[in-house]
């Protein structure tokens, strides 16, 4: 251990969830372009060409991580990582910088205060400490057994990701997605840039937010009139009015609309007033045949149902993943991820 080369990242993960974030950082390795090293609860080191483009693609895409660094060096004790710094101090040519000490080690936290002051002690002979404006900021994850040296390249902008919060839309509906995990089902996908996107149960436009953002050819449909009509409200709202094809549709026409390459959505849960009083059962089985029929071979599906037996024996697709999410005490979100075979 000691300097990494130029082409590795750590990302912070979040402890929002136990698998998502590991999960959507992994499904997005090839758009990102990196080799994972490592990845557990708390962080991941990846490999890459690239460390700014791999960098970039992620602080623009990840819902369930803090921050994406470069790595600098791993160190298996502090004073070691101390000794080491002196190849770094000269990057800093006068520039102002700050220090910050993550952990998650209950025994390290009441010594971050100190470890802080020590290595902007060290680093500081060639730079100035600017705590509220730093030109960078020098970041330690600390564990038991390894100290990472980073620069943060960026903070994720989870505040924006909230600011499109359900609460703060104009045609609101509480069992909707929240924005978080309609971004994270996008990443599941591995949705990219340029993508055919569509949500067949476009609800309240959630994930159609997130994937005009990521730069996709969204498009939505319900059968509910009500709903395309809030979705479109919600997306002039934000900028985004005529950017998504809509239109009102069952859900067994939706193949009139052409081959797509993800299919993303979170379809009713039994509410009848949004299923012509359609059985759950009978209404997710003719929605997988179409699916079948307008997803591209190994496009992939990302549904988020209350359960998984539902869409058992699917023999067009391939379960890939299933993840959890417990919303309240009958009710549990499952993200589930299919290729089309």
């Amino acid at each position: 251990m000691g300097p990494a080369k130029e082409s590795s990242v750590v990302v912070e993960l979040s402890l929002e969830h136990d698998l998502f974030p590991a999960a959507e950082l992994e499904a997005l390795r090839h758009i990102a372009d990196f080799i994972p090293e490592r990845i557990d609860r708390e962080f991941a080191l990846l490999r890459c060409r690239d460390a700014m483009f791999t960098a970039q693609k992620l602080c623009s895409r990840l819902a369930f991580s803090h921050s994406v660094s470069h790595l600098l060096g791993e160190y298996p004790s502090w004073n070691e990582l101390l000794e080491s710094t002196h190849p770094y101090r000269k990057e800093l040519n006068g520039k102002t910088f700050r220090v910050r000490v993550v952990t998650r080690e209950r025994e390290m936290k009441q010594l971050v205060p100190s470890m802080e002051r020590e290595l902007g002690s060290v680093i500081g002979r060639n730079g100035k400490v600017d705590i509220d404006n730093a030109d960078l900021e020098f970041r330690v994850f600390a564990g038991r057994g390894h100290f990472l040296l980073t620069v943060l390249h960026c903070p994720v902008d989870r505040r924006a990701i909230d600011r499109r919060s359900v609460s703060n839309r104009i045609f609101f509906s509480p069992v909707s997605l929240p924005p978080r995990y309609a971004r994270g089902l996008l990443n599941l996908c591995a949705a990219s840039e340029g993508d055919r996107i569509l949500d067949p149960f476009c609800g309240t436009g959630g994930i159609i937010m997130e994937a005009i953002l990521m730069g996709a050819d969204a498009a939505g449909t319900d059968i509910d009139g009500t709903m395309v009509e809030g979705t479109a409200a919600n997306l002039r709202q934000i900028g985004m009015g005529g950017k998504c094809d809509l239109r009102v549709l069952d859900v067994s026409d939706i193949p009139s609309l052409g081959l797509f390459d993800v299919i993303a959505t979170d379809p009713p849960y039994g509410r009848s007033s949004y299923m012509n009083r359609e059985k759950p059962k009978a209404l997710y089985a003719r929605a997988m045949k179409a699916f079948a029929l307008c997803l591209r071979s190994g496009g992939r599906l990302g549904i988020v149902l209350p359960d998984p037996s539902i869409v058992e024996g699917a023999e067009d697709f391939t379960l890939e993943m299933c993840i959890a999410k417990k919303v309240h005490r009958s009710l549990t979100r499952h993200f589930m991820l299919f290729t089309r075979n």
